[in-house]
């Protein structure tokens, strides 16, 4: 029997764009799906668009399993997210962001991939698009390659798209709710998913990848002030921080034998950078090559995308 995959939408002030998420969301060739759409509140009409959406679709949508969820209160990502875990059933679950579009072979192409290899969460490349879904090539255009337990730690971030990502219900049952002391889940469900089984690789387009001044990765290339750029650097210093010690704790929920081995070059990353953050010579210099980063991707970027 084929597995039950739960394919949802997380919409947020997505009202330009969600109608497209929708048409991708529905349009999946796999056909033992339950569809979620669920709303963190939103505060333009992100909401009266997706219940007018399905008015108008009902009768092509009237066999299809479709749950529906607004929230109360803004949740945030990481809360909404464990809500979405809660609200479905499925053995695999695939997120849609509200301002992206899947591809109609990505849930099967997804299934495909968990039924011939052995792994806890899979990422495959994405299209980028802009606002009027002009394309604009791929989100990855190196070679795409899985990570490792320790290639994560010894880079201190996975590298990898949160948005194309499908997940295997254990990596949330087994290790309980995301912690708040992390700023997203990026990095954090995938060295869940690399204690289990593994992540996997599909480094194909599934999906339309769109860049607009309000989405969750505008921060990467939006301009901003010299000070607005140190404190973001700071920022992120910090939060890797705090991703290495939640990941110290995962490895000490796991059945992994080198623990104490993996726990101890966690350590040394937690005092290097912290090292670095006391240091204000260290910092500025990693921080110049930083900002100079930032600056070659609003060189390349913003005018192609936005």
């Amino acid at each position: 029997m084929k597995p039950l995959v739960s394919c949802y939408i997380l919409s947020y002030n997505h009202e330009k764009y969600i109608d497209e998420a929708l048409d991708g969301l529905f349009s999946q060739d796999y056909d033992n799906i339950e569809y979620l759409i669920s709303d963190d509140n939103s505060t333009d009409n992100t909401w009266i668009n997706i219940k007018k959406y399905l008015n108008i679709n009902k009768n092509k949508l009237k066999n299809k399993n479709i749950l529906l969820n607004k929230n109360d209160n803004n949740l945030g990502l990481m809360k909404h997210i464990e809500k979405v875990v809660l609200l479905t059933s499925g053995s695999i679950l695939i997120g849609m962001p509200g301002d992206d579009i899947s591809f109609p072979n990505r849930t099967s192409c997804i299934v495909d991939f968990f039924k011939n290899n052995n792994a806890s969460m899979v990422f495959s490349n994405a299209t980028i698009i802009d606002t009027k879904r002009n394309e604009y090539g791929k989100l990855f255009i190196r070679e795409m390659k899985s990570k490792s337990i320790d290639n994560i730690i010894n880079n201190g971030f996975v590298g990898l798209s949160g948005a194309t990502k499908a997940t295997k219900r254990d990596v949330y049952d087994k290790f309980g709710k995301i912690p708040l002391s992390i700023e997203n889940e990026d990095d954090h469900l995938p060295f869940r998913a690399a204690l289990l089984d593994g992540i996997g690789i599909i480094d194909k387009p599934l999906l339309y990848y769109r860049l607009h001044e309000n989405s969750l990765s505008s921060w990467l290339w939006k301009k901003q002030s010299f000070r607005e750029y140190l404190d973001r650097y700071i920022k992120n210093l910090d939060n890797r921080i705090n991703h290495y010690i939640e990941w110290e704790k995962l490895i000490y929920k796991s059945n992994l034998s080198d623990q104490e081995e993996l726990v101890e070059k966690i350590n040394i990353k937690i005092n290097k950078l912290k090292k670095e953050m006391r240091d204000s010579n260290t910092l500025y210099f990693k921080f110049r090559i930083y900002f100079n980063m930032q600056i070659n991707i609003l060189k390349q970027y913003v005018k192609k995308y936005v």
